[in-house]
């Protein structure tokens, strides 16, 4: 959590229509809850969905 909402997080230089892609292998009801603070806070979009979704639509990502 405190790398999407601390000091020098993600969302510190989140803007309306970027998404942040979830990784994590945390709890997901946890995740949802960061998805709805991340919307309100910053406009950005985290999908309720894991990793593995999109990459079984042919989604297309980098991980840093």
């Amino acid at each position: 959590e405190s790398c999407v909402f601390g000091p020098n997080g993600v969302a510190s230089g989140g803007k309306k229509g970027q998404r942040l892609i979830d990784l994590s292998t945390a709890d997901p009801s946890r995740t949802r809850e960061m998805t709805t603070r991340l919307k309100r806070d910053t406009g950005m979009e985290r999908p309720a969905r894991r990793a593995a979704v999109f990459l079984k639509q042919g989604f297309n990502f980098a991980s840093l």
